[in-house]
């Protein structure tokens, strides 16, 4: 028994020490999130739809192209979805269609998160006109509508998830940049950065190694909101014909051209547009409870 709980310990000491701060950050994580009702509502939600789009092309019945039966068919027992506009099954399309959004819904989150938390704390911390000229810029891109500025790369890039995680992303990164400006901003007046100034540390030296790490609670806060907001941009652009292409399956291009049949085969629409709005309140809801729950340990 002795020499059992001795390897045990010996396992447990020589675990890599990344994966043991991985776990233990996913745990902090989760714990955040779960602190209010509708954390742990958005955590369940969540959940679900990471599961459906893992697993789902796996279980899906049929191909995504494969005709199966007529047009608008209704739901029963072979097509438990029933059919789109083409004769082909809704569920296995579905299944197959949340993959590309929920990546790039993260992916264009988190690179405008790195680029934007790094030029926003550079512009805050190091001021004068380098502030200006980035504050002008990121004013121009702003003033300009998301949808009118993604439609716009891509049709100079073309279609598809490469040219349109460009296109989050440019959109994306404006806004991380004013958040993070603001955050360092604030930040910049604390007592810990005068001391550092006043110890004669150079101002890019103390904005990486004191400011940008107390504005990271504020980032990670601003990147949950951003997941949603890039989730219903790629479904709008998919749902125009310029994020995804006939015949992929996608959810925003699925509520596209299942439109006409609304009234005839109402589930092929309503199906994948709830899972585009449940992944975004999850999302939202995850974010805002781990921003309550950091506030009031903080307080």
């Amino acid at each position: 028994m002795t020499t059992l709980s001795k390897n045990a310990s010996t396992t447990s000491s020589t675990r890599p020490v990344p994966l043991r701060r991985a776990g233990r950050a996913l745990r902090n994580v989760l714990r955040l999130a779960t602190g209010t009702v509708s954390g742990r509502f958005g955590v369940a939600a969540m959940a679900v739809i990471l599961i459906v789009v893992i697993v789902g092309p796996f279980l899906a019945p049929y191909g995504i192209t494969e005709v199966v039966g007529r047009p608008f068919a209704p739901l029963n027992a072979t097509y438990l979805l029933g059919t789109d506009y083409l004769g082909r099954d809704v569920l296995s399309r579905f299944l197959h269609g949340g993959a590309t959004l929920i990546m790039l819904s993260l992916l264009a989150p988190l690179i405008s998160l790195i680029i934007g938390g790094l030029v926003g704390t550079l512009a805050g911390s190091i001021g004068g006109r380098v502030d200006l000229v980035i504050t002008w810029i990121v004013d121009v891109v702003l003033s300009l509508p998301s949808m009118i500025l993604a439609l716009l790369i891509l049709a100079s890039l073309g279609t598809g998830p490469g040219p349109s995680l460009v296109a989050l992303t440019v959109v994306l990164v404006p806004g991380a940049i004013r958040v993070a400006r603001a955050a360092t901003l604030d930040a910049a007046s604390s007592d810990y950065v005068e001391a550092a100034l006043a110890r004669g540390e150079n101002r890019l030296a103390v904005a990486v190694r004191e400011i940008l790490p107390n504005t990271r609670s504020v980032l990670a806060a601003d990147f949950g909101a951003r997941v949603g907001y890039a989730a219903l941009i790629y479904a709008g652009l998919s749902f125009l014909g310029v994020g995804q292409s006939p015949p992929a399956a996608d959810w925003g291009l699925m509520i596209n051209e299942n439109r006409i049949g609304l009234l005839t085969q109402p589930i092929s629409v309503v199906v994948p547009a709830v899972a585009i709005a449940l992944f975004t309140v999850s999302v939202t809801t995850v974010s805002d409870s781990i921003a309550r729950s950091v506030g009031g340990r903080t307080r």
